[in-house]
């Protein structure tokens, strides 16, 4: 069965920023080029990046996995002045984890209403 669960932790941190940087530099750099793939990669989703999201700007980062083994990572980010909710990251390593959850981040919603 498919598990979300938030986390700070910094091995799962360093986990989504590896898993950011596949993705990003595999599907992304043919539409936007190498150099802005490595400005996002750096300024929104490496570890440093990740860690200021959640301590500082209301971030809230979950890890998709299924019998231990890491399928993807989603982030929410919550505001203090806005009663909104902001899907701001829905990544996965492997197509098939997509189609596993069905193409949509209730698990983390979840997640975050209990």
């Amino acid at each position: 069965m498919i598990q979300f669960h938030e986390t700070t932790e910094p091995t799962d941190i360093e986990r989504i920023a590896a898993i950011a940087a596949e993705i990003w530099r595999e599907h992304y750099t043919d539409m936007i080029g190498a150099g802005q793939v490595e400005y996002m990669l750096e300024n929104f989703q490496s570890a440093e990046a990740i860690t200021r999201q959640i301590e500082n700007e209301g971030y809230r980062y979950f890890v998709a996995e299924e019998d231990g083994d890491f399928l993807g990572y989603g982030a929410l980010q919550m505001t203090a002045e806005s009663d909104r909710l902001f899907l701001s990251k829905y990544m996965y390593e492997n197509p098939l984890a997509v189609a596993a959850l069905g193409g949509n981040c209730s698990g983390m919603l979840l997640v975050v209403s209990t």
